[in-house]
């Protein structure tokens, strides 16, 4: 691989700072780790409650008394949320994330762990997703893309414009910075991604050779960010995001990571530093759940949509299929992606364009 172009410089705070659109930061890449690493940790780290203690928190459900009834017994769903420019590490930070916003959450995921805790379907939900957002803030109420929810009232309002189209009940949350993503790429000694074809991104400058790429941190944000370039644009990006992110899990897995003092505690600390959590997940209890999670019981979807469009006031959009969407949240709700993916094929993450 060539990786040409620099570094994206941060600024105060742990934010990446680019022009334009492209300044985006994809962080959601971060956030399955959770699971997967609560599990490891669960089984080879003894002091897990310290971990536990160490993790950031934030209360993102305060208030919300209106809020669809439970799926499954068991069953458990999880909202990731990746913010564009704010560290939510900061000082004081956590509540403002979860009641105030102020920024544009850059990717959204709905995680589905069924009641056996042996599966997680990983539901990518497009940041230009147009849906009904409820009123908050400057915001009066209609539809509008997504992640304008996080700027309007921070995670809560994203909790709360989610579970609205959806009626699927969100039960934890977990929200991702910047650095911890970078930090754990390069604590398990950089990733492999097999690339289609070789493909040129005129901002960065950045080339991503056929064939199989080894990333390191900085070399992973300019992959999984790449927009221009891919024949499909967002929707590529998109399958790059969902291919890094089962090659990261792999790694941080592999038995070279686990049998690694150093590399298991950068890792550990890593994701220590790279989540802020909501105050009921006890990760004790996460890990003993989740311990066998690893990437072939992982299926990653994208929200059912019919494409992108141009709506007045929101400008390009992504129009989601109703009628599919509603199938699978019911499906969420029923704990039966299972049968819902025999007629709706989960997206192949083994290669990236």
């Amino acid at each position: 691989m060539t990786y040409a172009g620099t570094t994206p410089t941060r600024a105060p705070g742990g934010t990446a700072r680019r022009g334009g659109r492209g300044k985006k930061i994809t962080l959601w890449i971060v956030a399955l780790l959770v699971a997967a690493i609560v599990g490891i940790v669960g089984s080879y780290l003894l002091n897990v409650q310290q971990f536990n203690a160490n993790v950031g928190r934030t209360d993102p459900f305060s208030g919300m008394s209106d809020r669809p009834g439970g799926g499954v017994e068991g069953a458990q769903n999880f909202l990731l949320i990746g913010s564009d420019s704010r560290d939510a590490r900061l000082p004081g930070d956590n509540e403002k994330i979860a009641t105030q916003g102020g920024t544009r959450s850059d990717t959204l995921m709905l995680m589905h762990m069924n009641k056996a805790h042996d599966r997680a379907y990983l539901i990518s939900i497009p940041r230009d997703s147009y849906v009904p957002v409820p009123a908050a803030g400057p915001w009066g109420g209609g539809r509008t893309k997504i992640n304008g929810a996080f700027s309007f009232g921070g995670a809560r309002h994203v909790v709360k414009t989610i579970e609205g189209f959806s009626d699927v009940k969100i039960d934890h949350v977990v929200l991702i910075n910047f650095a911890g993503f970078r930090q754990m790429t390069d604590a398990v000694g950089g990733v492999d991604v097999v690339v289609n074809k070789t493909t040129y991104d005129p901002e960065t400058k950045a080339t991503f050779r056929a064939g199989v790429n080894h990333l390191n941190g900085a070399e992973a944000l300019l992959y999984v960010r790449q927009r221009k370039g891919l024949p499909g644009g967002d929707f590529d990006r998109a399958k790059r995001q969902q291919q890094f992110l089962r090659a990261l899990l792999a790694q941080a897995t592999a038995k070279g990571t686990l049998a690694n003092p150093k590399k298991f505690n950068d890792l550990l600390n890593a994701t220590e530093k790279a989540i802020v959590v909501d105050e009921d997940l006890n990760m004790g209890t996460a890990a003993a759940q989740f311990r066998g999670l690893r990437t072939n019981n992982l299926t990653f979807i994208t929200l059912p949509n019919l494409g992108s469009a141009t709506r007045g006031g929101a400008g390009s959009v992504v129009l989601v299929d109703r009628e599919k969407a509603l199938a699978m949240f019911a499906a969420v709700n029923n704990d039966t992606m299972d049968e819902w993916l025999k007629t709706n094929p989960p997206n192949d993450v083994t290669k990236g364009n």
